[in-house]
């Protein structure tokens, strides 16, 4: 499984376009903590790792600033760091594009950052969420509730599994936005493929999260652009790569055995011990 990197898909932006996605999509959800779930805070400098990564994949640098993370025993589900963003563009897009009252339906709540959006949508009026773990509901529902009052949008925020729950029959949805995968990997695409085929007939349109990134992984085409982005880096910082690295031990190897051979030992019938025949 890879983490939430960036997915190459997704055309850059210039730094204007990036500063705007930024204030546009950021979540001002308190920082918390409950059961094994915490809402926090953190840093990015113009020097920190991230941004060298990010440079080296020639995309822009993310702005200096605070961005906040929901993570799990420590290890990070997602953030809303401009990345993070671009990979919910489709959704975001989608409910841009609403009209009149409608109504959507989000699989995963995570931090809220789609479900954020959708309460600020002029055209959206109702929203269902189905998110299955408790404790982010407790720890994140808050928040969006109190915005959605203020709002005049009806927030349906309930705890369940999305391939097992039960909607009234006749439920249809302008859009369906599915995130519930915590990385990249070609194993979630059945999955995908799954949900897909259940609420196709609920809505007009539906994403997935990080699908197309997904097949990238499948197809091999992520595995042979990072390989050439870390050879990149590693060229930048002094780094060898690990070809170099494999040749550097071919040589160490062959040096040794020369000189194996060259003492005569082991009963060789090379180098001194050919000699003295």
């Amino acid at each position: 499984m890879h983490p939430r990197l960036p997915n190459p898909a997704y055309a850059d932006r210039d730094a204007h376009m990036n500063e705007l996605l930024i204030h546009a999509h950021k979540v001002n959800v308190p920082v918390g903590r409950c059961g094994s779930f915490a809402v926090e805070h953190f840093y990015i400098g113009k020097d920190n790792a991230e941004n060298i990564r990010l440079m080296l994949h020639g995309r822009t640098p993310m702005e200096p600033g605070l961005y906040t993370k929901l993570t799990e025993d420590g290890s990070v589900w997602m953030s809303d760091t401009p990345e993070e963003i671009e990979t919910h563009m489709p959704a975001f897009n989608r409910f841009a594009d609403a009209r009149g009252e409608q109504r959507v339906l989000i699989h995963g709540l995570g931090l809220g950052m789609v479900l954020q959006d959708a309460i600020r949508a002029k055209g959206i009026i109702h929203v269902d969420v189905v998110e299955i773990n408790g404790d982010v509901i407790d720890l994140v529902g808050p928040h969006y509730y109190r915005m959605a009052q203020r709002k005049g949008v009806y927030l349906n925020l309930v705890q369940g599994d999305c391939f097992t729950y039960q909607w009234p029959r006749g439920t249809k949805w302008f859009a369906v936005w599915h995130d519930i995968w915590e990385g990249y990997g070609e194993d979630n695409l059945p999955e995908m493929a799954i949900l897909k085929r259940k609420f196709g007939h609920r809505t007009g349109w539906q994403g997935c999260w990080g699908q197309d990134m997904c097949r990238r992984i499948r197809d091999g085409r992520y595995r042979r652009n990072h390989q050439r982005i870390m050879d990149r880096f590693h060229k930048a910082m002094g780094i060898p790569t690990d070809a170099a690295l494999r040749t550097m031990f071919d040589q160490m190897e062959a040096k040794h055995a020369g000189s194996n051979r060259g003492v005569g030992g082991g009963g060789s019938d090379t180098g001194v011990h050919q000699g003295n025949d």
